[in-house]
C-alpha cells in the first residue's frame, strides 16, 4: 500500500464558504474552513454559538451544499450535496424519537428506511441494546426513559446505519451535568470499540478535550478554524483525568483564544 493511500483523510474540508441571506442580505456563515479526519479519529469542533458548526456538519452530512471549496469523504470528492447524502450517520442536537413507537421501533427507524424489513431490522438491532445500555428497554415508550436513555436510543438508531463516518451535533448538551458525564465516558468506551470516525459539535471544552484526538476552534461568524489542537492525553480515557495537570494545560491553550472569541462576539453584538 503506498504512503499515500495509507494518510488520506476520511473527511477533507478545504477553503470551505457558505453563506445565506438573512434579512434581504446575504451574510458569511463559513469564511475559508479547513478541516481533516483521519480515519479512525475522533474531532471536535468547539465555538461561539452561531459561528457555522452546525452548518459545517450539514454541509459534511450532505444537507447542504458550500458556495466554494473541496469537501471529500474517502477520498471521493463530491460536486453535489446529494453525492454525500446517506453516506454519514448523523445524530443531532435532539434526539428525534417518534413518541408513538417503541425504543425498539425507534432505533430501527433509518434500516426501515433503507427497506430492511422489520422484524430483520429488530434482529439487527437487539444484538446490540445491551451493549448500548437499553437491555429490558426495548419496548417501553421515549415518555418512560430518561434523557440519557433517549440519547442512547437514538445513538443506537444511527450507529445501525452502520456508516464509516459518524457526525454528532451536540448529543448531550441538554443533559444534565452527572448524566452529561456517565454518557461521555460510556461514548469513550463504545467509540474504542466500534472503531468508528466521528466528529463532534460541543461547547463543553472538557468534554471536547476528554473526547477527542483533536480540537478545531472556529471564530465568531463568519468561522474560520483559527486553532487545531492536539489532543496528547493516553488512551483509554477516563473522567478522572480532567482535574490532572496534563489536562489543565491542555485546556488553558484552548481557553485563552476561546475566550477571545467570546469577546468578540460580545463586543460585536452578534446573537449567540
Amino acid at each position: 500500500m503506498s504512503t499515500d493511500t495509507a494518510v488520506r483523510p476520511k473527511i477533507r474540508i478545504e477553503s470551505l464558504h457558505k453563506s445565506y441571506v438573512i434579512d434581504g442580505r446575504r451574510q458569511a456563515v463559513l469564511d475559508g474552513v479547513d478541516l481533516t479526519v483521519n480515519e479512525g479519529e475522533f474531532v471536535s469542533i468547539i465555538g461561539p454559538s452561531g459561528c457555522g458548526k452546525s452548518t459545517l456538519l450539514n454541509i459534511i452530512a450532505g444537507l447542504d451544499q458550500p458556495d466554494s471549496g473541496i469537501v471529500e469523504l474517502s477520498g471521493e470528492r463530491s460536486g453535489s450535496a446529494d453525492g454525500r447524502l446517506g453516506r454519514t450517520g448523523y445524530m443531532q442536537q435532539k434526539d428525534l424519537l417518534l413518541p408513538w413507537r417503541s425504543v425498539l421501533d425507534n432505533t430501527i427507524l433509518g434500516l426501515e428506511l433503507r427497506g430492511v424489513p422489520r422484524r430483520q431490522a429488530r434482529e439487527q438491532a437487539l444484538e446490540f441494546t445491551e451493549e448500548f445500555g437499553l437491555k429490558g428497554f426495548e419496548h417501553q415508550y421515549p415518555y418512560a426513559l430518561s434523557g440519557g436513555m433517549r440519547q442512547r436510543a437514538a445513538f443506537l438508531r444511527t450507529m445501525l446505519l452502520d456508516q464509516d463516518v459518524v457526525l454528532l451535533d451536540e448529543p448531550f448538551g441538554a443533559l444534565d451535568a452527572l448524566t452529561r458525564v456517565q454518557m461521555q465516558e460510556w461514548l469513550l468506551q463504545l467509540w474504542e470499540s466500534l472503531n468508528k470516525t466521528i466528529v463532534l459539535i460541543t461547547h463543553d471544552v472538557d468534554e471536547a478535550l476528554l473526547l477527542s484526538d483533536r480540537v478545531y476552534l472556529l471564530t465568531a461568524r463568519p468561522g474560520r478554524a483559527t486553532l487545531v489542537l492536539d489532543v496528547a492525553l493516553p488512551r483509554p480515557r477516563h473522567y478522572d483525568m480532567v482535574t490532572s495537570p496534563e489536562f489543565s494545560a491542555i485546556k488553558a491553550r484552548l481557553m485563552e483564544p476561546l475566550r477571545s472569541q467570546i469577546e468578540s462576539v460580545r463586543s460585536g453584538g452578534q446573537a449567540a
